[in-house]
């Protein structure tokens, strides 16, 4: 469905290309003389790429995340002109990725830590990283622990400060690891505690 904007008037049209032309001809849009038509159309999205390393069978190289667990990395192509967007998926990050050229997104894992407790550590990526991905190729994606705790401190109001919880992995990605609230403390030069309680998700 195409849509003319002539003054104050939408026109709808669902007609081949020929028949298009032939309709604003006869409505006096194509006279050359001075008016304007303008159309829009929006592109479509491609649909995401979904692979199984437990199942595809194609032409691949491995794309290895160090945190072991089900897991999936997520990507783009861009040797393409559609720059499709691929979730790779895998019981043990050991992902199959078609021979190609990508940029590397974000990561997903559920995992155990060493008491055996669930654990689940999302990664994302200012920069996305760049893949080159060739038949029987290997890469090695730097991400997970170790992870750097670090707490950004805003002041609000005279007496009220907020504390900001940031994770990072190894790899430059920002964390989230979903497990218990994690605590802190506040305390004096002295060593006394002023202040604790558990960081809220979200």
């Amino acid at each position: 469905m195409w849509f003319c904007g002539v003054g104050s008037k939408r026109f709808g049209l669902a007609a081949s290309a020929g028949a298009l032309c032939l309709a604003l001809a006869c409505a006096g849009l194509l006279s050359g003389c001075g008016s304007r038509a303008l159309f829009s159309s929006r592109p479509e999205r491609p649909s995401i790429v979904q692979i199984d390393a437990a199942r595809y069978k194609g032409k691949a190289g491995k794309i290895i995340l160090p945190v072991k667990g089900d897991s999936f990395v997520y990507l783009y192509r861009t040797d393409t002109r559609k720059q499709t967007p691929y979730q790779l998926t895998s019981k043990d990050g050991v992902f199959k990725a078609p021979v190609g050229k990508y940029q590397l997104l974000m990561y997903y894992v559920t995992s155990r830590d060493r008491g055996r407790r669930g654990l689940m550590i999302s990664g994302r990526y200012k920069k996305p990283i760049a893949v080159s991905v060739s038949r029987g190729s290997t890469y090695r994606l730097k991400a997970g622990p170790p992870i750097t705790a670090s707490v950004q401190v805003s002041q609000r109001g005279a007496n009220a400060v907020t504390m900001d919880l940031l994770l990072t992995g190894c790899g430059g990605e920002q964390c989230t690891i979903s497990s218990k609230e994690p605590r802190f403390r506040v305390l004096s030069k002295a060593g006394k505690v002023l202040q604790e309680g558990k960081f809220k998700y979200g």
